[in-house]
Protein backbone atom coordinates (compact mmCIF):
# COMPACT_ATOMS: atom_id res chain seq x y z
CA UNK A 1 0.00 0.00 0.00
CA UNK A 2 1.23 3.44 -0.75
CA UNK A 3 0.43 6.29 0.77
CA UNK A 4 0.90 8.89 -2.04
CA UNK A 5 -2.87 9.94 -2.04
CA UNK A 6 -2.19 11.80 1.78
CA UNK A 7 -0.82 14.80 -0.71
CA UNK A 8 -2.44 14.50 -3.81
CA UNK A 9 -6.06 16.65 -4.77
CA UNK A 10 -9.11 15.19 -2.94
CA UNK A 11 -11.50 15.88 -6.04
CA UNK A 12 -9.53 12.55 -7.78
CA UNK A 13 -9.97 10.67 -4.75
CA UNK A 14 -12.51 7.75 -4.87
CA UNK A 15 -15.40 7.83 -1.89
CA UNK A 16 -17.10 4.88 -0.63
CA UNK A 17 -16.53 1.17 -1.02
CA UNK A 18 -20.09 0.63 -0.47
CA UNK A 19 -22.82 0.41 -3.02
CA UNK A 20 -25.04 3.48 -3.78
CA UNK A 21 -27.86 1.80 -5.47
CA UNK A 22 -31.49 2.04 -3.87
CA UNK A 23 -31.38 -2.01 -3.09
CA UNK A 24 -31.36 -2.03 0.70
CA UNK A 25 -30.56 -5.82 1.12
CA UNK A 26 -27.95 -5.18 -1.21
CA UNK A 27 -26.64 -2.08 0.93
CA UNK A 28 -27.37 -4.37 3.84
CA UNK A 29 -25.16 -7.33 3.01
CA UNK A 30 -22.28 -5.09 1.55
CA UNK A 31 -22.02 -3.53 5.65
CA UNK A 32 -22.33 -6.90 6.95
CA UNK A 33 -19.13 -8.19 4.74
CA UNK A 34 -17.06 -4.89 5.47
CA UNK A 35 -15.13 -6.04 7.71
CA UNK A 36 -13.41 -9.33 7.93
CA UNK A 37 -13.37 -9.20 11.89
CA UNK A 38 -15.27 -7.47 14.71
CA UNK A 39 -13.99 -7.70 18.27
CA UNK A 40 -14.65 -6.43 21.41
CA UNK A 41 -12.22 -6.80 23.94
CA UNK A 42 -13.78 -7.46 28.09
CA UNK A 43 -12.22 -8.16 30.95
CA UNK A 44 -13.76 -12.23 31.41
CA UNK A 45 -14.25 -10.85 34.95
CA UNK A 46 -16.82 -8.13 33.32
CA UNK A 47 -19.78 -9.82 32.42
CA UNK A 48 -21.80 -6.92 33.08
CA UNK A 49 -20.11 -4.58 30.59
CA UNK A 50 -20.14 -7.86 28.26
CA UNK A 51 -23.96 -7.79 28.29
CA UNK A 52 -24.04 -3.58 28.90
CA UNK A 53 -22.29 -3.39 25.15
CA UNK A 54 -24.72 -6.61 23.58
CA UNK A 55 -27.71 -4.20 24.73
CA UNK A 56 -25.80 -1.39 22.77
CA UNK A 57 -25.49 -3.43 19.93
CA UNK A 58 -28.78 -4.04 19.65
CA UNK A 59 -30.32 -0.93 20.06
CA UNK A 60 -28.08 0.52 17.47
CA UNK A 61 -29.42 -2.14 15.12
CA UNK A 62 -25.72 -3.29 14.87
CA UNK A 63 -25.15 -3.43 10.15
CA UNK A 64 -21.82 -5.05 10.62
CA UNK A 65 -20.84 -8.84 11.88
CA UNK A 66 -21.33 -10.09 15.14
CA UNK A 67 -18.34 -9.00 17.47
CA UNK A 68 -16.43 -11.91 18.84
CA UNK A 69 -15.66 -11.34 22.49
CA UNK A 70 -11.81 -10.81 23.10
CA UNK A 71 -10.67 -11.88 26.75
CA UNK A 72 -9.05 -8.90 27.77
CA UNK A 73 -5.59 -9.09 29.35
CA UNK A 74 -5.68 -8.16 32.96
CA UNK A 75 -2.66 -6.27 33.76
CA UNK A 76 -3.02 -6.47 37.34
CA UNK A 77 -2.24 -10.32 36.80
CA UNK A 78 -0.24 -9.96 34.20
CA UNK A 79 1.80 -7.34 35.69
CA UNK A 80 4.36 -4.71 32.80
CA UNK A 81 7.51 -5.59 33.32
CA UNK A 82 9.30 -3.54 35.70
CA UNK A 83 11.11 -0.78 33.24
CA UNK A 84 7.24 0.70 32.99
CA UNK A 85 5.89 -0.19 36.91
CA UNK A 86 4.31 2.78 39.13
CA UNK A 87 4.63 5.42 36.48
CA UNK A 88 1.19 6.66 37.47
CA UNK A 89 -1.59 5.19 38.99
CA UNK A 90 -3.22 3.59 35.75
CA UNK A 91 -0.54 1.60 34.53
CA UNK A 92 -1.27 -1.79 34.93
CA UNK A 93 -4.85 -1.30 33.56
CA UNK A 94 -3.00 0.51 30.72
CA UNK A 95 -0.71 -1.87 29.71
CA UNK A 96 -3.32 -4.98 29.71
CA UNK A 97 -5.33 -3.19 27.16
CA UNK A 98 -1.83 -2.59 25.58
CA UNK A 99 -1.19 -5.96 25.55
CA UNK A 100 -4.90 -6.64 24.31
CA UNK A 101 -4.60 -4.83 21.27
CA UNK A 102 -1.09 -6.31 20.78
CA UNK A 103 -2.58 -9.83 20.52
CA UNK A 104 -5.57 -8.48 18.11
CA UNK A 105 -3.45 -7.16 15.93
CA UNK A 106 -1.36 -10.37 15.97
CA UNK A 107 -4.31 -12.61 15.48
CA UNK A 108 -5.46 -10.20 12.92
CA UNK A 109 -2.14 -10.60 10.78
CA UNK A 110 -1.76 -14.68 11.04
CA UNK A 111 -5.40 -15.07 10.05
CA UNK A 112 -4.86 -12.79 6.96
CA UNK A 113 -7.52 -10.22 8.36
CA UNK A 114 -8.27 -7.12 5.63
CA UNK A 115 -10.19 -5.32 7.29
CA UNK A 116 -10.64 -4.99 11.33
CA UNK A 117 -12.50 -3.66 13.65
CA UNK A 118 -12.24 -3.35 17.30
CA UNK A 119 -14.43 -2.25 20.25
CA UNK A 120 -14.26 -2.00 23.79
CA UNK A 121 -16.95 -2.58 25.44
CA UNK A 122 -17.41 0.72 27.40
CA UNK A 123 -18.87 1.90 23.92
CA UNK A 124 -22.21 3.65 23.00
CA UNK A 125 -24.05 4.55 19.60
CA UNK A 126 -25.10 7.52 18.73
CA UNK A 127 -29.23 6.81 17.96
CA UNK A 128 -28.96 7.78 14.24
CA UNK A 129 -25.44 5.18 14.52
CA UNK A 130 -26.75 2.73 11.44
CA UNK A 131 -27.84 4.97 8.87
CA UNK A 132 -24.94 7.84 10.24
CA UNK A 133 -21.93 4.84 9.74
CA UNK A 134 -23.43 3.56 6.64
CA UNK A 135 -22.96 7.47 5.16
CA UNK A 136 -19.67 7.70 7.11
CA UNK A 137 -18.33 4.13 4.92
CA UNK A 138 -19.89 5.83 1.60
CA UNK A 139 -17.96 8.78 1.44
CA UNK A 140 -14.52 8.03 3.50
CA UNK A 141 -11.70 8.00 0.52
CA UNK A 142 -10.65 4.16 -0.25
CA UNK A 143 -7.48 4.25 0.59
CA UNK A 144 -7.93 4.27 4.31
CA UNK A 145 -5.36 3.03 6.85
CA UNK A 146 -7.22 3.88 10.11
CA UNK A 147 -11.24 4.94 11.10
CA UNK A 148 -12.07 6.39 14.34
CA UNK A 149 -16.25 5.93 14.81
CA UNK A 150 -15.41 7.59 18.63
CA UNK A 151 -12.20 9.19 19.53
CA UNK A 152 -10.80 12.41 20.87
CA UNK A 153 -9.05 14.77 18.81
CA UNK A 154 -6.04 15.82 20.02
CA UNK A 155 -4.90 17.67 16.67
CA UNK A 156 -7.98 19.50 14.94
CA UNK A 157 -8.69 17.87 11.93
CA UNK A 158 -9.11 19.14 8.78
CA UNK A 159 -12.55 18.43 6.58
CA UNK A 160 -12.34 16.01 4.04
CA UNK A 161 -15.80 16.29 2.54
CA UNK A 162 -19.44 16.91 3.60
CA UNK A 163 -19.38 13.85 5.80
CA UNK A 164 -15.60 13.07 6.52
CA UNK A 165 -12.84 14.67 8.43
CA UNK A 166 -9.07 13.86 7.95
CA UNK A 167 -7.55 13.23 11.27
CA UNK A 168 -3.97 14.24 12.72
CA UNK A 169 -4.14 12.66 16.08
CA UNK A 170 -6.68 10.74 17.60
CA UNK A 171 -6.76 9.04 21.18
CA UNK A 172 -9.08 6.16 22.81
CA UNK A 173 -9.78 3.35 21.08
CA UNK A 174 -13.29 2.28 21.46
CA UNK A 175 -14.65 2.16 18.37
CA UNK A 176 -11.91 2.28 15.88
CA UNK A 177 -10.85 -0.11 12.45
CA UNK A 178 -7.78 -0.87 10.62
CA UNK A 179 -6.72 -2.18 7.38
CA UNK A 180 -4.00 -3.97 4.76
CA UNK A 181 -0.38 -2.68 5.82
CA UNK A 182 -1.51 -0.86 8.36
CA UNK A 183 -2.21 -3.73 10.74
CA UNK A 184 0.88 -4.96 10.09
CA UNK A 185 2.72 -1.47 10.42
CA UNK A 186 0.61 -0.82 13.88
CA UNK A 187 2.09 -4.17 15.23
CA UNK A 188 5.56 -4.05 14.42
CA UNK A 189 5.13 0.02 15.98
CA UNK A 190 3.22 -1.66 19.40
CA UNK A 191 5.57 -4.52 19.43
CA UNK A 192 8.65 -2.69 19.81
CA UNK A 193 7.42 -0.92 22.51
CA UNK A 194 8.64 2.45 21.73
CA UNK A 195 8.31 6.40 23.17
CA UNK A 196 6.51 8.32 21.91
CA UNK A 197 9.34 10.15 20.66
CA UNK A 198 10.92 7.45 18.53
CA UNK A 199 7.68 6.86 15.80
CA UNK A 200 9.50 10.70 14.43
CA UNK A 201 12.84 9.13 14.72
CA UNK A 202 11.37 6.50 12.13
CA UNK A 203 10.82 8.69 9.44
CA UNK A 204 14.70 8.78 9.06
CA UNK A 205 16.88 7.47 6.09
CA UNK A 206 18.83 4.35 6.76
CA UNK A 207 21.97 6.54 7.39
CA UNK A 208 20.34 8.64 10.02
CA UNK A 209 18.78 5.19 11.60
CA UNK A 210 22.63 3.50 11.75
CA UNK A 211 23.67 6.67 13.67
CA UNK A 212 20.62 6.45 15.91
CA UNK A 213 21.20 2.78 16.64
CA UNK A 214 25.04 3.19 16.73
CA UNK A 215 24.43 6.39 19.48
CA UNK A 216 21.53 4.89 21.51
CA UNK A 217 21.12 1.24 22.69
CA UNK A 218 17.72 -0.64 22.66
CA UNK A 219 17.88 0.15 26.79
CA UNK A 220 17.83 3.50 26.15
CA UNK A 221 14.15 3.78 24.77
CA UNK A 222 12.47 4.41 27.32
CA UNK A 223 15.01 7.20 28.95
CA UNK A 224 12.75 9.93 27.80
CA UNK A 225 11.16 12.15 29.86
CA UNK A 226 8.26 10.89 31.56
CA UNK A 227 5.71 12.65 29.62
CA UNK A 228 6.96 10.10 26.11
CA UNK A 229 6.88 7.23 28.12
CA UNK A 230 3.07 5.66 28.20
CA UNK A 231 1.53 2.41 28.26
CA UNK A 232 -1.30 3.73 26.78
CA UNK A 233 -2.16 2.34 23.50
CA UNK A 234 -3.91 5.14 21.45
CA UNK A 235 -0.91 7.50 22.64
CA UNK A 236 1.08 5.16 19.88
CA UNK A 237 -1.49 5.30 17.37
CA UNK A 238 -1.45 9.22 17.95
CA UNK A 239 1.83 9.10 17.63
CA UNK A 240 1.58 6.89 14.67
CA UNK A 241 -0.68 9.48 13.10
CA UNK A 242 1.35 12.85 13.27
CA UNK A 243 4.05 11.12 11.18
CA UNK A 244 1.69 11.74 8.76
CA UNK A 245 2.07 8.79 7.07
CA UNK A 246 -1.16 7.13 6.92
CA UNK A 247 -4.69 7.91 5.71
CA UNK A 248 -6.91 8.60 9.29
CA UNK A 249 -10.88 9.38 8.78
CA UNK A 250 -13.20 9.73 11.21
CA UNK A 251 -16.83 11.28 11.08
CA UNK A 252 -17.42 14.96 11.33
CA UNK A 253 -19.79 13.58 14.59
CA UNK A 254 -18.82 11.12 16.12
CA UNK A 255 -21.01 8.33 16.19
CA UNK A 256 -19.62 6.01 19.51
CA UNK A 257 -18.43 7.76 22.65
CA UNK A 258 -17.48 5.92 25.75
CA UNK A 259 -20.30 4.89 28.40
CA UNK A 260 -20.74 6.15 31.60
CA UNK A 261 -19.87 3.83 34.60
CA UNK A 262 -16.44 2.25 36.15
CA UNK A 263 -13.76 2.98 33.86
CA UNK A 264 -11.32 -0.31 33.67
CA UNK A 265 -8.62 1.53 32.97
CA UNK A 266 -8.42 4.95 35.07
CA UNK A 267 -10.23 2.83 37.75
CA UNK A 268 -12.66 5.24 38.40
CA UNK A 269 -16.19 6.28 37.90
CA UNK A 270 -16.72 8.34 34.43
CA UNK A 271 -19.28 10.06 32.61
CA UNK A 272 -20.41 9.12 29.50
CA UNK A 273 -18.43 10.75 26.86
CA UNK A 274 -18.18 11.46 22.97
CA UNK A 275 -15.53 14.70 22.53
CA UNK A 276 -18.00 16.20 20.48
Amino acid sequence: MTHSSVTSGNMKRRHGALPEDSNSAHRALALHNYFDRVVCINLPSRDDRWQSVCEQLESADWPFRTPQRFAAIDGRICHPPAWMRNRYAECDCAWGCYQSHLRILEEALMGNVEKLLILEDDAVFAPNFCTSIAEFLAHVPNDWDHLFFGGEHILGPTVENEVVCRCRQVHRTHAHAMRGDFIRQAYQMLVSYPTINHYRRRGLDGLGQYLLRAIRRPKSLWSASQAERSAHVDHHFGAMHRTGRFNVFSPRTWLVGQAAGQSDIMQETVAEMFWQ
